[in-house]
């Protein structure tokens, strides 16, 4: 029950109190907010400000009126008062500002719900307290997006129907004179909150519908119609102009391709219903907006305490937080995307509800809840400084990348992966900047240089993307890598991207276009185009030279659709250089010596193109992947031959593996000298004790022997002497292996020992290295 507390404020009185005090907040804040965008959607929220258009994400489907609004009001006061700098600079600051206001009178606006669920005075400021000391909520309402001001209106129209009298709290029928005005303004603060965030109608018409039914039934129809006109009218606000802007069709062309986008490419509990997905979902939703195991597990108890307590002795105010939270938290674990931490913020709102009525009639639950406070308000702290002292990626990538190219008379040509640059837009560059199309991102760099594109090419790289693989490696150079600070980055989960690489590639020595399968990537979008060897032909470029080369290229007979050998073919300007047959379902390696002058033709670069038939002549179909690649004119070279499996990567973080059987070749080209091998991976833990031993072998000549226990790194030297006497061959047996199916039961066969990321070779003393996979 609620108890008596302090004297409560009238509702105006407290509305003004907290206004002015966000406010003023808000404009000490002013000088110093940050003005750089932290994502992709911040970046269309930005460029939405100078000019609405969703079908160019500005922003993004279904256009959030009332957040842009509200926006563009700011951004004109910002700039009234001065020089603010770039466009979207003011219009970053202008949203963190909005976000910010909203954001301090949600942490009051709980505490009113409170109240109107029952709880007491004290309760109700704990709520508050703890909702504030939130590490997810401190730093969503300094971010650029409209989840704070999604969360204000959410609890504004909750806090207008709680209050509707009957409604809600189970009192007598008001008198017939009487109209119920506050469910009206809930009904129209549920149609308005729509337009900023369209996923708020689960948290107000659920409860707007119960109130409604709760009405006598003399009176019934007539509040409902009302109740839901106030709707519509809350809707028509922001909805007419937006549509009247869009076009009702293109609108809705807009919301259906969004629809199909959510369901692709997300991990989420509808599409794939896996119990590591629930599980997922559960700690994304109620342990990472804690920050820390430790503090979620406290507010669970508390929460699970406060829900327990009021089904028993309040179970009206139970089933009204029920109606409140439950639909949303059922879309959010289902359908939503719970990587985005941020969308977890409501359902945070309702926790602490349920915290402080499982803290506040306990000395050990106030304990507790201190704890949480404390605990929670450290966090918070450091990861809100952390957030607004520094930069996202790309805007320290930016800005280094400027910084850099002040001083290049000719600014390098700039380069993207398609999140980056979605994330980068509105920012001007002086040199050329090349198309950045979604998956082909590299082919657009490739064609810049086959071309005859002469700067170098500056290339911000999605981390967990893979595609630069195609390039030579003694081209690329990683100059920086940029990430969020780790006091942070957890609860920026689902911001894309994570993390930026700046690459520069310079005159490369090959390149690849379409058709290869050097990575689980590479190899997908190829099996999509049907640019396969034994489909449309794989394609790519060497650079031309009248030196001599050494060509290494790799590769597997998949088998399907007809377990037939593939005769194989590699021809460079139309003339075949090298062919060979691969029976079904084998892997093969082959090094292939490219005479002085082959390379000598019109134009910076030659054609290179693999072809794959039946080698009986037939014309049933080959299923023939290129999974390695490399050409050389000196130096070293490294190419995995019998042992080595499928390219694997992680999809998180982009890094890349190739699982050895219990031996693996290597065939290491030295062109004459003495070369050095390093090898970096893994051996992952097995039910065996003691380390695997790893020797490695040229022929007969044993170069070293090794006993990784867990992640491993070894390097050796070889002579060009034991490499002539090896024919180039290389062996590493390895002790210890395993059988995945043996382990999990995934029907996995494959004899798996080292979990390999790296093979770089170089020429001794120390030259140009190549590296695999």
């Amino acid at each position: 029950m609620r108890g008596t507390g302090a004297a409560r404020l009238s509702p105006p009185v407290a509305i003004a109190l907290a206004s002015t005090t966000a406010l003023a907040v808000v404009l000490a804040l002013a000088p110093s907010v940050p003005h750089s965008r932290d994502g992709i959607d911040s970046t269309n929220f930005a460029l939405a400000i100078d000019r609405y258009d969703p079908a160019e994400h500005q922003p993004h489907p279904p256009g959030y009126p009332i957040h842009v609004a509200f926006g563009r009001v700011i951004a004109s006061a910002y700039r009234a008062v001065g020089d603010m700098g770039a466009e979207v600079a003011t219009a970053v600051a202008s949203l963190r500002l909005w976000s910010l206001f909203c954001g301090l009178l949600a942490a009051f606006g709980i505490r009113h719900v409170a109240l109107a669920l029952g709880a007491s005075s004290r309760g109700a400021w704990l709520s508050t307290v703890m909702l504030a000391s939130c590490p997810l909520y401190l730093v969503t309402v300094v971010r650029p997006l409209s989840d704070a001001p999604g969360l204000l209106f959410v609890l504004a129209a909750q806090l207008a129907v709680l209050s509707a009298g009957n409604a809600v709290r189970g009192e007598v029928a008001p008198q017939a004179g009487r109209w119920p005005w506050q469910l009206m303004l809930g009904a129209l603060l549920s149609g308005l909150a729509v337009g900023v965030r369209v996923q708020t109608a689960l948290l107000t018409i659920p409860l707007l519908l119960v109130a409604m039914l709760s009405w006598p039934a003399w009176r019934r129809p007539r509040v409902a119609l009302s109740a839901v006109l106030a709707v519509a009218v809350g809707v028509s606000l922001w909805a007419t102009p937006m549509l009247l802007v869009v076009g009702i069709d293109e609108y809705w062309r807009l919301v259906n391709v969004v629809a199909v986008d959510d369901l692709q490419g997300v991990e989420m509990l509808a599409t794939q219903p896996t119990p590591r997905v629930l599980l997922t979902a559960v700690v994304n939703t109620f342990i990472e907006p804690w920050r820390w195991g430790w503090l979620a597990a406290i507010a669970a108890c508390l929460s699970l305490r406060g829900a327990v307590l009021l089904a028993l002795r309040e179970p009206r105010h139970a089933g009204l937080l029920a109606v409140i939270a439950g639909p949303y938290l059922a879309f959010h674990l289902v359908f939503q995307e719970t990587a985005s931490i941020r969308y977890a913020l409501p359902i945070v709102a309702t926790q602490v509800v349920l915290m402080a009525a499982g803290a506040s009639r306990s000395r050990i639950g106030l304990a507790l809840a201190c704890l949480v406070v404390a605990g929670g308000s450290v966090t918070s702290a450091m990861a809100a400084d952390a957030y607004w002292r520094g930069a996202s990626p790309v805007a320290q990538a930016l800005g280094d990348l400027e910084a850099q190219s002040g001083s290049a008379l000719e600014p390098p040509a700039l380069a993207f992966h398609h999140a980056v640059v979605r994330a980068a837009r509105g920012s001007a560059w002086p040199g050329p900047q090349l198309a950045a199309p979604v998956r082909y991102e590299w082919l657009e760099v490739a064609e810049y240089f086959a071309k005859g594109g002469t700067r170098p090419v500056w290339f911000l790289a999605n981390r967990r993307r893979t595609d630069l693989a195609l390039f030579d490696a003694r081209s690329r150079r990683l100059l920086h890598s940029y990430q969020w600070p780790e006091a942070v980055a957890p609860l920026l989960g689902g911001i894309q991207p994570r993390h930026v690489l700046w690459h520069e590639i310079r005159d490369p020595g090959w390149m690849l276009a379409r058709g290869w399968s050097l990575t689980p990537e590479t190899h997908g979008v190829s099996r999509r185009d049907g640019h396969t060897p034994g489909g449309l032909g794989t394609t790519g470029w060497i650079r031309r030279r009248a030196s001599a080369a050494v060509m290494m290229i790799g590769g597997r007979n998949l088998g399907g659709p007809c377990d037939t050998g593939a005769r194989v073919e590699v021809a460079i300007d139309g003339g075949v250089v090298a062919e060979w047959t691969a029976g079904p379902h084998v892997a093969f390696l082959q090094t292939v010596p490219l005479a002085a002058g082959t390379l000598v033709g019109p134009g910076s670069y030659a054609a290179l193109r693999v072809t794959a038939r039946d080698a009986a002549g037939t014309t049933r179909l080959v299923d023939v992947a290129i999974e390695s690649f490399d050409l050389q004119s000196a130096g070293a070279m490294v190419g995995l031959g019998a042992g080595w499996h499928v390219p694997e990567a992680d999809v998180r973080t982009g890094q890349q593996w190739r699982w050895m059987d219990e031996r693996g070749v290597l065939h290491v080209e030295g062109f004459g000298r003495d070369v050095e091998l390093t090898l970096r991976g893994r051996v992952p833990p097995g039910p065996s004790s003691g380390a695997a031993r790893v020797e490695v072998r040229a022929g007969e000549a044993v170069l070293g022997t090794f006993a990784p226990t867990a992640d491993f790194e070894w390097t050796g030297r070889i002579s060009a002497a034991a490499l002539a006497a090896a024919d180039g061959q290389v062996s590493l047996d390895s002790s210890r292996w395993f059988i995945p199916d043996e382990r999990r039961g995934n029907g996995d066969r494959r004899r798996l020992s080292l979990q390999v990321f790296d093979v770089v070779s170089w020429p001794s003393p120390q030259g140009l290295s190549t590296r695999v996979p």
